[in-house]
């Protein structure tokens, strides 16, 4: 949680304040992986409560290199996390092939992997048969250009991963 429903960044402290409020009520954290110090808190009270503690990397403008991200897999492991999560904005083909190969390189590292965009939306399918353990799709209103109503991601996957198993 980064922004507020008006889009405007929220405060670290107000940030904080929301992770401790809702932690016991979740069976997750997600926490940005540049959050330092919240993070570190975070984490440590993630473990004490029993949670599942997820540390994320989010480039809205591009798809960096693996090379570069593949590094933040390593950081967020050093940091406590159980799973890392790794979302990109997809421009092209090229930017899915990028995050395909994170994908398959980290898969037994438990990471979550996510493209948006128009051109992200393949990724949303792609990517979790390739090993990331998790999509988005929405209910309602979008929260990333590029997903897909659950009911479409839900009937494109039982699809394809039934052609798959078959």
């Amino acid at each position: 949680m980064q922004t507020s429903s008006s889009g405007r960044p929220l405060d670290d402290v107000v940030r904080r304040e929301l992770y401790l409020a809702g932690l016991p009520h979740a069976d997750a954290v997600d926490v940005e992986i540049a959050s330092t110090a919240l993070a570190s808190e975070l984490v440590e009270r993630a473990r004490t409560a029993g949670r599942t503690v997820i540390l994320s990397a989010h480039t809205m403008e591009r798809t960096p290199p693996a090379d570069t991200l593949l590094p933040l897999i390593d950081r967020a492991v050093a940091m406590g996390a159980d799973v890392t999560k790794i979302a990109a904005m997809a421009r092209d083909i090229e930017d899915v092939r990028i995050m395909l190969a994170l994908t398959l390189a980290a898969r037994e590292r438990g990471i979550v992997t996510l493209t948006m965009g128009a051109a992200g939306t393949l990724g949303r399918l792609l990517l979790p048969a390739a090993g990331s353990l998790l999509t988005y799709g929405h209910v309602g209103t979008p929260t990333a250009s590029g997903q897909l109503t659950v009911a479409e991601l839900a009937a494109l996957m039982r699809r394809l991963f039934d052609l798959a198993s078959s």
